[in-house]
């Protein structure tokens, strides 16, 4: 049976849960209120408060610092990984 493949980022997602975790619970909170979270945008045709667009993970991963795609990327390469084993039996 071989290791798995390194997953650096993910590490750091699962290590930053502790922050994460109520943050998260919070937003969904305020999503459930029906509030939007805005920025104030300007040189558009019309200045003012805009909603951010972002998902809640989003939000998080661009404050804990956590790049999603390379999350996306090493959980792919685990459930590979998992497919060969699974296949060499």
């Amino acid at each position: 049976m071989s290791t798995y493949p390194p997953t650096p980022e993910l590490d750091r997602m699962l290590g930053k849960k502790d922050q994460s975790q109520p943050a998260g619970e919070f937003l969904e909170w305020v999503v459930s209120q029906g509030w939007v979270l805005c920025s104030w945008q300007s040189g558009l045709e019309v200045d003012g408060y805009w909603p951010v667009g972002k998902s809640i993970e989003q939000l998080l991963a661009d404050w804990l610092g956590i790049d999603l795609a390379t999350v996306e990327a090493e959980r792919r390469a685990v459930l590979e990984h998992v497919r060969e084993q699974y296949e060499e039996r």
